[in-house]
């Protein structure tokens, strides 16, 4: 039977094996729906129907210790004429999702805001149905051990995921851009703030692709391992931007790991500590072409490329300020790339500045400018162990090297060489 009017749920305890709908069972509701579970043991929560549509908004909220299976925002395989909203406060749940299940249309919006408990699995968009929609996740507090700015197999529009701890610091396993084996169609948004990460942030997703860009802004926090740019396993078939403001990291790689990147990565420090590396490139995964920009910071190396991964085109670093602990290279870590520039403006190398790769090749050529940064030991066109198929050039303008310049490489050789000093 149709409802006219809302419909509003509220379940202080129990224990409920089957599910509980804000909308009807194959039947329609003809504005909002609004659940509230406070202590209780449930299978599912839909914000929604069970086939059935709900023309205005949906909203689920969860409070106290309930302990839930599923949550979806959204209905089962039914649309709603509104907004999609998802608000745990507490509780143990194992899925969250910001949209709806198997199929449906979400007119307006989803938004989902996590302010505390012990989840799981949050998925912006929905489980094996796709929006054409944007994703909106807030994060405030709680313990959660994957966050996907996407859905569960299902595709998104844009991803938004914002991590605050305006409640309680919020501590994450791993963060996703990108959704669970679903596309995002449009660009992915991560913005990070005084949280704590376990293991990695993700600007695309797992084994899910990004058709735009991702972008990446930490602005203060602890992330215990790394950040990507891109995803576990999946492709961005754009750019990738990641910018640290403050924190503490402890690598960067402007790739993906085990995922290529079609476009360009991009990276700035402009403060903060990375405990070892950067890298411009993604671990053995593709890039187009890197740019690594540090206005300050503290940094242990610098890799214009990747880890075991190849850079199509040409590597930039520029070096404006900050302390680099050990040594910059133009190429990667094991990983080829065609050209390399580095920039040194100023800032401190305590180690060596080379202008290829740690046993990696450079197809082409090496530029090396010298603007005004100290070099605490040497200056090598060429790279560490690692072969440069064109010709270095160097170029010393301003600035300080304590030791030796050398237009060719430490054990590596050099076709072309080309020392320029003023």
């Amino acid at each position: 039977a149709r409802i006219v009017g809302n419909t509003n749920i509220l379940v202080n305890d129990g224990n409920i094996t089957g599910s509980v709908y804000g909308g009807g069972n194959i039947a329609a509701v003809t504005e909002s729906t609004t659940v509230t579970v406070i202590d209780a043991i449930l299978s599912a929560i839909y914000g929604g129907g069970n086939k059935g549509v709900v023309e205005g908004n949906t909203q689920v909220t969860v409070n106290g210790s309930a302990q839930i299976t599923n949550i979806f925002a959204g209905s089962n395989q039914a649309n709603i004429g509104g907004e999609a909203r998802l608000i745990i406060n507490s509780g143990t749940i194992v899925n969250a999702y910001g949209g709806n299940n198997l199929s449906g249309v979400i007119t307006s919006a989803l938004s989902t805001q996590i302010n505390g408990g012990t989840i799981t699995n949050v998925y912006g968009g929905g489980n094996e149905a796709s929006t054409t929609l944007d994703t909106n996740v807030s994060i405030n507090g709680g313990m959660i051990t994957s966050l996907y700015g996407g859905g569960n197999q299902a595709n998104v529009n844009n991803s938004i995921i914002t991590i605050t701890n305006t409640i309680s610091t919020p501590t994450i396993k791993n963060i996703y851009g990108g959704g669970y084996a679903g596309e995002v169609e449009g660009s992915s948004n991560i913005a990070f703030e005084n949280g704590s990460v376990e293991e990695n942030i993700y600007g695309g997703g797992y084994e899910g692709n990004i058709e735009g860009i991702t972008n990446i802004i930490i602005e203060s926090g602890i992330i215990e391992s790394s950040v990507y740019g891109g995803g576990y396993q999946g492709a961005v078939y754009n750019n990738t931007n990641i910018i640290v403001n403050d924190g503490s990291i402890k690598n960067i790689y402007g790739g993906g790991y085990l995922g290529n990147v079609i476009g360009e990565s991009q990276i700035q420090i402009n403060e903060g500590t990375i405990e070892n590396n950067v890298y411009g490139g993604g671990y053995q995964g593709n890039v187009n072409s890197t740019v690594i920009e540090v206005n300050d910071g503290s940094i242990k190396n610098i890799y214009g490329g990747g880890f075991e991964g190849k850079v199509e085109e040409e590597t930039t670093i520029q070096i404006n300020g900050g302390k680099v602990k050990e040594s910059i290279y133009g190429g990667g870590y094991q990983g080829d790339i065609r050209k390399s520039n580095i920039i040194l403006e100023d800032g401190e190398v305590e180690g060596s500045v080379y202008g290829g790769g740690y046993q990696g090749e450079v197809i082409e050529d090496v530029i090396i400018r010298l603007n005004g940064s100290k070099v605490n030991q040497s200056i090598y066109g060429g790279g560490y162990a690692g072969d440069i198929e064109g010709k270095t050039q160097i170029e010393v303008r301003e600035g300080k090297v304590n030791k030796n310049i050398y237009g060719g490489g430490y054990a590596g050789e050099v076709r072309l060489q080309h020392h320029q000093g003023h």
